[in-house]
């Protein structure tokens, strides 16, 4: 995975660069350790040609080989966008941090009428 290897980089990248590849190598070893999860992964991916009959019969080093290649080249020919991925997951993440549920502000509304309820009768 090492395709920008001769390729000056300032340490900002090398570290972006060396983080994707990391994350394909990761992923690639669901094959064994997840393999259910891993079929999932492609499937989703790589959807079988369904004007043929649809089938999605080959060898699992076919399978990684294929998610390898994918991840390397890309749907356009310019590898897995990592940074989309990374951009993808802080906007959820922020998202899921910031929004206050229903139940939250029912329990801090009960929370603010008892203290309402004791101040008024303690003064």
């Amino acid at each position: 995975f090492a395709a920008f290897d001769s390729l000056e980089m300032d340490s900002d990248l090398q570290k972006f660069t060396a983080f994707r590849d990391y994350f394909i190598i990761s992923v690639s070893k669901w094959q064994d350790a997840r393999p259910n999860l891993f079929r999932e992964l492609l499937l989703r991916m790589f959807p079988p040609d369904l004007e043929r009959g649809g089938t999605y019969n080959v060898t699992p080093e076919d399978e990684l080989q294929k998610f390898r290649f994918e991840m390397e080249s890309g749907f356009d020919g310019h590898g897995f966008n990592f940074s989309a991925y990374l951009a993808l997951n802080v906007e959820r993440g922020v998202g899921e941090t910031v929004a206050v549920h229903s139940m939250t502000w029912l329990v801090v509304s009960l929370l603010f009428s008892v203290f309402a309820m004791c101040h008024r009768l303690l003064i």
